[in-house]
């Protein structure tokens, strides 16, 4: 779990924003922000390692990645989460719950933002987010199909990041908004994105990321109850591991 504020640049007074942990083994984070004029927050959990390298005693042991795409057999996401968004409403206040992976030419470990290919997020809830595609605007409607549930591929972008980190974002989105699956196969959607865009089986998965992203004038919280992930039949889950005060 990381309290991760990328997108403020500077200290402000006008961002608050923790992570907590109970010893129920639920955990989460809260926030409020008001005008900033910045780019959007997005505290999360973190399974594996981001292409942007991670501090050596923050590694999941036994998470299983980084694989190659071709090493991936099967993944599912499994989530219980409570969530509340308190404040939502001024100039760019915006806000999604999401999923999202990132894939890489070379192994992550240290940085090798330098060789990312794409970003893919799943986003499951939603409001007035800048980038937004209109729905007669998206790209395949009838993209995914999960159980009972619907996934649009919302947007493509080849040319995503700023300066010399460039990328191809891909965003899904659950058509039954505001519904938080119990279970998720994340396979699907990279195995849509691997034969709509013809990518490479040796491309690298380092970390799966789950978090709320948001913008100026918001304020929320979320509780995670159950995070889990089964890569290749083997189960991994986050939270606490032993008895908390």
């Amino acid at each position: 779990m990381t309290n991760n504020m990328w997108g403020i640049e500077k200290e402000t007074d006008q961002v608050k924003q923790v992570i907590f942990l109970y010893s129920d083994n639920s955990y989460g984070w809260e926030w409020e922000r008001g005008k900033t004029g910045q780019k959007g927050n997005y505290p999360e959990v973190v399974f594996g390692v981001k292409p942007w390298g991670q501090r050596e005693e923050y590694f999941l042991e036994g998470s299983g990645l980084p694989l190659q795409l071709d090493e991936v057999d099967s993944l599912t996401m499994e989530v219980d989460l409570d969530y509340k968004i308190s404040h939502d409403t001024g100039e760019n206040a915006w806000w999604n719950l999401a999923f999202e992976v990132w894939l890489t030419e070379e192994k992550p470990g240290g940085n090798v933002a330098d060789s990312i290919t794409d970003e893919i997020m799943i986003w499951f809830d939603w409001k007035d987010v800048p980038w937004d595609p209109k729905e007669e605007e998206w790209e395949d409607a009838e993209a995914v199909q999960d159980g009972p549930y619907e996934y649009a591929y919302c947007l493509s972008k080849d040319e995503w990041g700023e300066g010399e980190w460039q990328w191809h974002y891909h965003q899904f989105r659950i058509k039954e908004k505001g519904r938080i699956p119990e279970e998720v196969n994340i396979k699907s959607f990279i195995d849509y994105i691997r034969e709509r865009h013809q990518r490479n089986g040796k491309l690298w998965l380092g970390s799966l990321e789950f978090g709320m992203e948001y913008g100026d004038y918001t304020a929320g919280r979320v509780q995670i109850k159950k995070l889990e992930y089964v890569i290749n039949g083997k189960r991994v889950a986050s939270g606490r591991t032993g008895k908390g005060k």
